[in-house]
C-alpha cells in the first residue's frame, strides 16, 4: 500500500480488499484482478 501511495499508483491490485475499506486511497483505487481485467478490457 505504500509503495502504491508514494507511486501515486491508479489501481492497488489484491485479492484481499477488506482489509482496505472504502476501496480508494487518496488517488488510488483498491481492485481484485478480475476487476481490474474488466477495467483495462473496458477501455480499449
Amino acid at each position: 500500500m505504500a509503495c502504491a501511495l508514494k507511486a501515486q499508483a491508479d489501481y492497488l491490485v489484491t485479492g484481499n480488499k477488506k482489509d482496505f475499506p472504502g476501496h480508494k486511497l487518496a488517488s488510488t483505487q483498491v481492485v481484485s484482478a478480475a476487476e481490474l481485467l474488466n477495467l483495462i478490457t473496458l477501455e480499449f
